[in-house]
């Protein structure tokens, strides 16, 4: 005989669907020429770098000679090796409906590879300046000047923000380091929209300019796009590195102190993937292999995704990097 039916009623009823986070559009991969099949083996690739020949005058009777081209080396080491993991009782997966079905095992996959991906997102665009885990991004606390022009500053209106002639003036500091004209693109945190569509609604266009760009797949069809803005295809990032020290940059005569948690805002042309201004060797995709422990805990399952690569800015002349105050 029951003799209270307290017993027989579950206490908690899980609904068969959960709460999921919206996630933001990754984008960088696509600016990033990634040179796996080339790489072979080995943790470290170089590629070398050839000047221009030089003119000089000669004498009659005189011998010519003639001058190296051989300016350097570009070279990129795989240095992040990291993985997520989840683990999954055996309890867990009898009491929960959402563990147990073959759709719960497969989203634990989907988000270690998400959250893979987004970190990936984050190191190509931290890439471009004193972030970079490796080096080889711009210097910080200097303009990084390239044929006579800053590559780097902090913003120019007041408390930093950024304003229009810091992007007439990112175009012309990749026009004079010879970068073509076609592909302008500039990532930028939501600050930096948000100011730029209060002070610019009579000069922002809200189609993008390189639709061939979209169609080649340099960017996403469903990227953050925003608005064209002197010449720039303007995409929004959740992911742009954030300075962790002050830096002070002196531009256009004045010197302006960024502070710790300001956004470095991006600025460079990709009109086709030859001119990505960051090269990247994928050694290990996202992989995930599960591991099954039955003595422990009453049994447990483990699903460890890991990944390895390496991502470094290889033209520094199409990178112009603005800090700017990252309040709305």
């Amino acid at each position: 005989m029951i003799r209270s039916a307290d017993t027989h009623i579950r206490a908690t009823v899980y609904s068969e669907e959960i709460k999921r986070l919206l996630l933001a559009d990754l984008m960088a991969g696509k600016w990033c020429k990634w040179i796996t099949p080339d790489f072979g083996h080995g943790t470290t690739y170089s590629v070398p770098s050839i000047g221009q020949p030089m003119v000089k005058d000669w004498n009659e009777n005189v011998d010519t000679t003639s001058s190296s081209r051989d300016i350097g080396e570009f070279t990129m080491i795989v240095d992040e090796d990291v993985y997520t993991q989840d683990t999954i009782t055996d309890k867990a997966k009898e009491d929960s409906y959402f563990l147990d079905s073959q759709y719960g095992k497969s989203q634990f996959v989907a988000d270690q590879v998400r959250v893979l991906n987004e970190y990936l997102e984050t190191a190509v665009l931290k890439a471009a300046g004193p972030g970079a885990k490796s080096g080889g991004g711009q210097t910080t606390a200097n303009a990084n000047r390239i044929n006579g022009a800053d590559h780097r500053f902090n913003g120019t209106g007041t408390s930093r923000v950024i304003t229009i002639n810091d992007f007439h003036y990112a175009r012309s500091a990749l026009s004079r380091s010879n970068v073509p004209g076609q592909g302008l693109v500039a990532v930028v945190d939501e600050s930096v929209a948000y100011e730029i569509s209060k002070i610019a609604t009579n000069v922002l266009s809200p189609v993008p300019m390189y639709q061939d760009a979209i169609s080649n797949g340099i960017v996403g069809a469903n990227s953050q796009f925003r608005f064209n803005i002197a010449g720039f295809d303007v995409y929004v990032s959740q992911y742009l590195w954030q300075l962790t020290a002050t830096e002070a940059i002196t531009h256009s005569g004045a010197s302006v102190t960024a502070q710790v948690g300001d956004v470095q805002n991006l600025f460079f042309a990709i009109p086709s993937a030859d001119f990505a201004p960051f090269r990247g060797v994928m050694r290990r995709a996202p992989r995930t292999e599960p591991q099954r422990d039955a003595l422990k805990g009453g049994g447990m399952e483990t699903l460890v995704t890991t990944m390895r690569f390496g991502v470094k800015l290889f033209r520094n002349e199409n990178m112009v990097a603005i800090n700017t105050n990252a309040a709305l």
